[in-house]
């Protein structure tokens, strides 16, 4: 299936967000082979030093803390031999850069020569992503990214921000943070960083990142989007997608679970759509905004019990907390009463013997 961002041609609908495993040429490369459609640098306006130990640790599943905050080769050595070499070897190259105006230099007028496809401008400040991207605009003619972070509390008003300032695209999803984890045992915090704080990824931000996909893509129809946070299976990409991506960025999964989760996800697209009778991508995306509701729908609800797949486990007794759900003392069999029935759904997650009509 052919895919396309600004005109650039790529072998997949999944994108390698920066991270440790963009670290170099070679690094990149392996990312491309792994099944890549474009492969996203560090932050190149970081500077070169040692991280501090325990920069990484694992929270829960397949959500990290980190505080990474250095690059492993200078910005030069990025520029003239990194990026080239991945270029030539058939990566499509995101240059990631940012974090204030003052740190971009003249870092983006010269990614073009060293041969990006195009620029991802990133910064944990709304005012200041603003300042990058317009900076960046006037520094070169590639297509701009910008990064939102799930610490923006108005979203969709920094897109629209960001967008005036030229950017030609977004990237939904970032680390959240500052965020602490403190192990018991020690006493000690999980990161290694100042103050034991980290900015947190992978798993449990899917749900920040498919809400913030949908505000952005319903304020910018037409304009491509990457979505990403908490992406981790072929499923997770195909929700981004129904929320409204173009294509679905994988970061901290590739940390967990290893680099060959790009081609598990490509094939897991491409059954799902098989499965479904879909030719391609473009006729899930953005299918969920064709059932969001108005904020003060209240659709109702009526949850039935199929007693052949009932297997009397009580899961769903004792998840309803408004006792809709109750067991006949006699016959053992489940009552299900609406008039004390809230609508929350809780039940349905919890047993599939129970179904909405």
């Amino acid at each position: 299936m052919p895919y396309e961002l600004f005109g650039c041609r790529l072998q997949s609908p999944v994108i390698a967000g920066s991270s440790p495993l963009s670290l170099d040429a070679e690094a990149m490369l392996a990312l491309h082979r792994a099944g890549a459609g474009a492969v996203v640098t560090k932050n190149l306006c970081l500077p070169v030093r040692r991280n501090p130990y325990h920069y990484m640790r694992l929270s829960e599943g397949d959500t990290l803390i980190n505080c990474e905050r250095a690059l492993d080769y200078s910005r030069e050595r990025w520029l003239a031999e990194e990026i080239p070499a991945a270029a030539a070897g058939g990566v499509v190259v995101i240059a990631n850069i940012g974090i204030s105006r003052e740190m971009i230099t003249d870092t983006a007028e010269r990614l073009e020569a060293a041969g990006a496809a195009m620029v991802e401008c990133v910064s944990y400040r709304a005012d200041w992503l603003v300042e990058v991207v317009e900076k960046v605009r006037g520094q070169t003619k590639l297509p701009i990214l910008a990064k939102l972070s799930p610490n923006y509390r108005e979203i969709a008003a920094v897109a629209e921000a960001c967008r005036s300032a030229g950017a030609d695209g977004f990237t939904v999803g970032d680390s959240i943070g500052p965020v602490m984890r403190i192990d018991i045992e020690t006493g000690r915090p999980f990161s290694g960083g100042a103050e034991g704080l980290g900015w947190m990824s992978g798993a449990a931000l899917k749900p920040f990142a498919v809400r913030n996909v949908v505000e952005v893509r319903r304020r910018f129809p037409g304009t491509p989007i990457i979505g990403m946070g908490g992406v981790t299976t072929s499923d997770d990409c195909i929700e981004m997608m129904m929320a409204g991506a173009d294509l679905a960025g994988v970061c901290s999964a590739l940390v967990t679970r290893g680099i060959q989760i790009i081609s598990e996800m490509n094939d897991g697209i491409a059954c799902y759509l098989r499965r479904h009778g879909l030719r391609d991508i473009g006729e899930i995306r953005g299918v969920v905004h064709r059932y969001l509701p108005p904020a003060d729908t209240d659709r109702g609800m009526h949850v039935r019990i199929d007693g052949e797949r009932c297997t009397r486990c009580d899961q769903c007794v004792r998840s309803c907390v408004y006792g809709a759900i109750s067991v006949d003392p006699q016959s053992r069999l489940l009552r299900f009463d609406p008039d004390r029935c809230s609508g929350c759904g809780m039940c349905l997650n919890r047993c599939d013997a129970l179904y909405e009509e």
